[in-house]
């Protein structure tokens, strides 16, 4: 994929999974988003999100492979079963039933048969999303439905997913949004702009950041050097080298005055005074005073806490229920998260019980019942009683998605 396509894929997937993602170490959240993403989380690529970057600049698009081996892309059901075999050079998985997949240097979409029902011939692809699909023609990009009919013809120079009935296109320099029948609903005139949340989208104009509403009209005019969008009802702003948070009439309703801060999650949300993070609630009170040398969001009820250089975990009233001790960790996600002792990963349940020990080179989330994990080099999948129901055997893989994942296997040539 090219650059620009890839960043808005990668940020697409970021703005809807990120709350379930952290990597602890470092003060970095890695980029180990689902089925599209996972691929390249499995490279322990992380970025620092203190400071805005952009985390393409960090990623290779690449398998680093050796120019005597390829790699081929198939899909295998829940019990490992091939039902789709290795094939293709490159798949994002199943979206919408369907599932975008590269034959030579073109890309179409397969169902869940494996067979062919969009033809493979766009130079790129998105994933499907509210039942439409970017693609791309030489240089542009326009959007097909389900049935391949070219439903809006590639016009713009880049574009993203559609989230909440718009898309965000790019037409010279400037981006815009546009409706499912192809209308420019907001007019291109921003510098950059992200997906709608919570009924407004952050845009850029010059050098600073403000939001619109789904009609375009400006709401919180841009004069923040930086900012994220909004998370139960509040979104974080930047001027300066300070952090604070405001409401959705553009008020501020918690002072610049963190060195870093992150969503609103539960309820509260961590942020980092000189050296140390603690958490407040929507009123900026400090409920968990700055103690620790890094922390994750609440989920569950319980957020990570690093103190020194281990991971324990907390509860809202800042007691610590399990005690620092491993040396990585993850947010809590269907009961279970995963932690790191020594250069192993294993599971931990609320009480801090281990319930599956740890002997794997990396780890995934739970998705349908599955996890993938590595030993060694290779990629399998655990049930959540930690049984092997997939022997790792694949070279890497992506997580269940509608009932099919994934597997990539190496090929000597």
């Amino acid at each position: 994929m090219k650059k620009s396509s890839l960043l808005t894929h990668m940020l697409f997937a970021l703005w809807t999974f990120l709350f379930l993602s952290g990597c602890a170490s470092s003060n970095r959240v890695c980029l180990q988003y689902i089925q599209v993403m996972d691929r390249y989380a499995s490279r322990q690529q992380c970025v620092d999100w203190s400071d805005p970057i952009d985390p393409i600049d960090t990623i290779d698009d690449s398998k680093a492979a050796s120019p005597k081996k390829t790699y081929k892309y198939g899909f295998i059901d829940k019990t490992g079963l091939i039902v789709i075999k290795p094939q293709f050079l490159d798949s994002w998985g199943f979206s919408e039933r369907l599932a975008a997949v590269k034959i030579g240097d073109k890309w179409g979409f397969i169902d869940k048969t494996g067979k062919t029902v969009i033809r493979v011939k766009y130079s790129d692809v998105t994933s499907f999303s509210e039942g439409l699909a970017g693609v791309r023609i030489g240089d542009k990009w326009g959007f097909i439905d389900k049935t391949g009919k070219v439903v809006i013809k590639p016009q713009f120079s880049d574009s993203g997913g559609f989230s909440e009935g718009l898309a965000q296109v790019e037409i010279g320099d400037k981006w815009g949004s546009i409706d499912k029948i192809g209308k420019v609903v907001i007019k291109p005139q921003y510098s950059a702009s992200w997906w709608f949340s919570e009924g407004l989208a952050r845009v850029k104009i010059g050098d600073k950041w403000g939001f619109i509403d789904r009609t375009g009209k400006v709401v919180i005019k841009p004069q923040f050097s930086y900012c994220w969008g909004f998370s139960e009802g509040l979104a974080q702003v930047k001027n300066g080298d300070k952090w604070g948070f405001i409401d959705k009439t553009g008020l501020m309703v918690i002072k610049l005055q963190y060195s870093a801060s992150w969503w609103f999650l539960e309820g509260l949300a961590r942020v980092k005074i000189s050296d140390k993070w603690g958490f407040i609630d929507k009123t900026g009170e400090l409920v968990i005073k700055p103690q620790f040398s890094n922390s994750l969001s609440f989920s569950e009820g319980l957020a990570a806490v690093q103190i020194g250089d281990k991971w324990g975990f907390i509860d809202k009233t800042g007691k610590v229920v399990i005690k620092p001790q491993f040396s990585d960790t993850q947010r809590f996600s269907e009961g279970l998260t995963r932690v790191k002792i020594g250069d192993k990963w294993g599971f931990i349940d609320k009480t801090g019980e281990i319930v599956i020990k740890q002997k794997f080179s990396d780890t995934w989330w739970f998705f349908e019942g599955r996890m993938r994990v590595q030993i060694g080099d290779k990629w399998g999948f655990i049930d959540k009683t930690g049984k092997i129901v997939i022997r790792t055997q694949f070279s890497d893989s992506l997580s269940f998605s509608e009932g099919l994942a994934v597997v990539i296997i190496e090929t000597n040539i």
